[in-house]
This record gives C-alpha cells, structure tokens and sequence, in this order.
C-alpha cells in the first residue's frame, strides 16, 4: 500500500481534515482496487488551496464537442512559496471514457472538467501529483468495494493516457517536449505498471509529437 505523503498529511490536518487510511472520514484513502493508488478529497484540495492562498487563471477551452460529449481545457495555478512564485498547469477532460452520470446526479461536463484539472494543479504545485489523485478523477462508483478490480484499472488507465496525450499536443518547442516527458515520470509509470500497451501509445504520441515540431523547425529555416 502506498503512503500518505508527510506534508500532505501536515496540510490536510491544518485544514481540519481526517489523515487515517482507517477511518471512512479520512480525506485521503487508496483505492480499494489497487491500494497503490491514493485518492484525495476534492473539497480537502480546494482547502489546502484557500489555506496556501493559490490563484488560478481562467480555464481555456482546448476541445469542446457537445455532440460526442468531449471537453477539454487548461488552468494556470500559481503559488509563492515565499521565495517567488511557483506556476503549474494541467488539462482537465470530460468524454464517455472517463465520466458517467448516474441517475442521482445530472451531467455538468464542464465544471468536472475544471474541477479536474484545478485538482491536477494543486497537486502539482504540491508536488505530490502523480503520486496523489484527485477524488473528482474517480466516478464515485467506481470507489465502492463492489466494483470489479479490473473495471476500475481501466477507468484509471484511460484516464492517466487521455492526460498525457492531450498535454503532449500542446507542447510546441522540442524543449517544451521533453520537459513534460521528463517531469510526468511518475504518471508515465503508474500507467505502465498497469498497461503496457497504452503506456506503448503515450510513446508514440511522444515520438510523433516531437517528429511535427521537428519538422515545423525545419520548414521555418
């Protein structure tokens, strides 16, 4: 089982939080189908946010098709540490893959999409993203004991390679490129350890990626 990171734990208590993986109120759990994957609560994020006092600039759609039910957009985050400020960013999705409504909630692909990728940048200006997901990437469903391990395994791998794909077409310098490839190791091996193959098809997103800006360079001499 993977552990609760020190300063998580730390900011989570200073919000008023629950840290234990053995109380049902604890704002982070693992996953009950892979006990490597830690989950946090969205609202315990947005706390640590306030408590932080980070800022966000306003989302950027990347991609909205309301017919085949697909948002994609971008947030800024920032931070100061007290040595300057610190800057992330992430892409939050919404498509059939990797969001269900349920009869008890209606459909608002486009606050899950933010909501999404709001969590994503708070914990990375933590430093824990990658290690750490947010509670709004995992259909509630799909945190219930019933679901079946390899049902949530591919709720969980789609969703790690719809990530890095979408981040990688937005990288536009060959150092850009490698940048995002270097600093996601830690999704790129979660996803490995889980599926070999999709993990095969982030790569060669990677290497067509980087043969388009190369071949942009080159037409721009």
């Amino acid at each position: 089982m993977a552990q609760i990171n020190e300063k998580l734990s730390k900011l989570l208590k200073e919000v008023g939080e629950v840290v234990d993986l053995n109380n049902k109120s604890s704002a982070v759990w693992a996953l009950p189908q892979n006990q490597h994957v830690m989950i946090v609560k969205h609202k315990a994020l947005e706390k640590i946010s306030a408590h932080l006092g980070m800022w966000f600039d306003a989302p950027k759609i990347v991609e909205s098709d309301t017919e085949k039910k697909i948002v994609s957009l971008v947030v800024q985050g920032y931070i100061d540490d007290g040595k300057g400020k610190n800057t992330a960013w992430s892409i939050g999705e919404v498509s059939p893959d990797n969001y269900k409504t349920y009869a008890k909630q209606s459909s608002y692909p486009y606050a899950m999409a933010e909501k999404r990728a709001i969590d994503r940048v708070i914990l990375k200006l933590l430093g824990v993203h990658g290690d750490f997901y947010s509670q709004a990437e995992i259909d509630e469903a799909e945190t219930s004991d019933n679901k079946p391990d390899n049902e949530t395994d591919k709720k969980l791998v789609a969703m790690v390679k719809e990530i890095l794909i979408s981040c990688l077409q937005i990288q536009n310098t060959r150092e850009e490129l490698i940048g995002y490839w270097k600093g996601n190791l830690k999704p790129r091996e979660t996803l490995k350890s889980l599926s070999t193959e999709a993990y095969q098809e982030v790569e060669i997103a990677f290497k067509e990626r980087a043969k388009t800006i190369e071949q942009g360079e080159d037409n721009g001499k």
